[in-house]
């Protein structure tokens, strides 16, 4: 009998303040950069990674004036205020609805079907262009692709821990 009558002991978690000397050593700093740069789904990483944030940052500053520019004439500024409105409101939406389906598949999964989304759209958008209502598909364009954009960036951090985390097994 350990006296504590049935309950759960809880452990205290242990602090390193740094003055005790540690038993395990860290790689030197030259072994774990040659390790990524041996590390192919890291370059991919990094690349697909910088192309989403450009992409991101780019589209949440140049929406409203894409969207003036392409359908001035076809949308009211009311309707392209809700546009924009949306655009802002549907990566939150997306990213809550989407919860799900990360648990059960995983980030990566999710992302890589973000992308083949994104993709269609845009042969979407090429095969109606030449039709009686171009505007309607750049609308759903520029919308969709903000969105996509949003949620993947916001996914980022998930891909990035999912590399962390199938190194550390």
């Amino acid at each position: 009998d350990d006296g504590s009558g049935g309950r759960i002991r809880r452990s205290r978690p242990v602090i390193d303040d740094g003055t005790s000397a540690s038993t395990t050593r860290s790689p030197p700093l030259r072994k774990f950069f040659h390790q990524i740069k041996s590390h192919r789904n890291f370059w991919i990483f990094i690349a697909t990674n910088l192309v989403q944030v450009i992409n991101c940052h780019y589209n949440s500053n140049f929406l409203s004036m894409w969207i003036s520019f392409f359908l001035d004439g076809h949308m009211s500024k009311f309707e392209q205020g809700v546009l924009v409105t949306l655009a802002a409101v549907l990566p939150h939406v997306g990213v809550s609805l989407l919860s799900p389906l990360l648990d059960s598949t995983g980030s990566a999964v999710v992302v890589k079907k973000l992308f083949i989304i994104k993709l269609v759209v845009a042969v979407v958008v090429v095969v109606v262009g030449p039709s009686r209502t171009p505007w309607m598909a750049i609308a759903l364009f520029l919308l969709v692709n903000k969105v996509n954009n949003e949620i993947i960036c916001r996914l980022g951090n998930l891909l990035l821990t999912d590399v962390i985390d199938e190194d550390a097994v």
